[in-house]
């Protein structure tokens, strides 16, 4: 993930910092697993494919209140 190489001061040509899926936002885990609209819908058609009855959160703040 990006964020970590930031933290490493890792330094990328801005087109490979956002996220190669949906090339809206930075490449970071919470993007990936909450706030990117195109994994958002990988994670629904999962859940439906399982029967799985869910919500999907937009943070990882969401899952602990």
């Amino acid at each position: 993930m990006c964020d970590n190489l930031f933290k490493r001061n890792i330094v990328l040509v801005e087109e490979h910092i956002l996220y190669p899926f949906c090339k809206a936002q930075f490449e970071s885990t919470s993007h990936i697993l909450f706030t990117c609209a195109r994994s958002n819908s990988i994670w629904k058609y999962y859940y439906n494919w399982m029967y799985i009855a869910t919500v999907l959160l937009e943070s990882r703040q969401q899952h602990f209140l």
